[in-house]
């Protein structure tokens, strides 16, 4: 079944072109999206976010479509990016909040055991500016899991994490992958040597 089908998308960022005419449909399992920089990855998750506008197609999550029905559609995702997209002055537990208000769930006993897992609990209360960049990455990865995503957005999602994070996430990805939709770009190759996954070459256009 298909849960993620990009049709045909093109996108520029002002005069450049990123992606042209692009079209795939993804079921569940994991796909690493594999390319040079510049050939579309990121783009390719951004856009499945709802996070840049397409020039020209369409992107339907499940049968949603993310253009005519964004905020339904982006409840069933979630976007881990390889540098926290976060205001400085926001702590831990008010991404937590907002993202978990974004999708209308409350932050439930697994979540709270998410963040014992990795060992975050204390720096609940820190603003992000004050925090270690390994450290915004485990509660940008938390954020990721709220709302048991149906489609995992993850770009290059390794950046920064220590063995016991890196462990947790490939422990998580290894239960999820029957279940929902996982894109992600890893330059290492390290999540495709613990679990299965599928190999999307991208190269801008094609």
């Amino acid at each position: 079944m298909d849960r993620v089908r990009i049709e045909n998308i093109t996108v520029r960022y002002k005069n450049k072109l990123a992606l042209d005419g692009f079209s795939r449909t993804f079921g569940y399992g994991c796909y690493r999206l594999n390319g040079p920089n510049g050939a579309g990855k990121t783009t390719i998750m951004q856009s499945v976010a709802g996070i840049v506008p397409l020039d020209q197609g369409h992107i339907k999550v499940g049968n949603i479509d993310l253009e005519q029905n964004p905020m339904k559609a982006k409840r069933l995702i979630s976007y881990m990016p390889d540098k926290p997209m976060v205001y400085p002055f926001m702590t831990g537990k008010e991404l937590l909040n907002i993202v978990a208000q974004s999708k209308k769930v409350k932050l439930d006993k697994q979540i709270k055991g998410y963040i014992d897992d990795l060992g975050i609990e204390q720096y609940l209360n820190t603003k992000f500016e004050t925090m270690s960049f390994g450290t915004q990455r485990k509660f940008t990865l938390i954020s990721a899991l709220i709302g048991a995503p149906l489609v995992m957005l993850m770009d290059e999602p390794l950046n920064g994490l220590d063995q016991c994070s890196l462990e947790f996430l490939l422990s998580y990805l290894e239960i999820k992958r029957s279940e929902c939709t996982i894109l992600f770009s890893d330059h290492t190759g390290t999540i495709g040597s613990h679990i299965p996954i599928d190999q999307v070459n991208i190269n801008n256009c094609t």
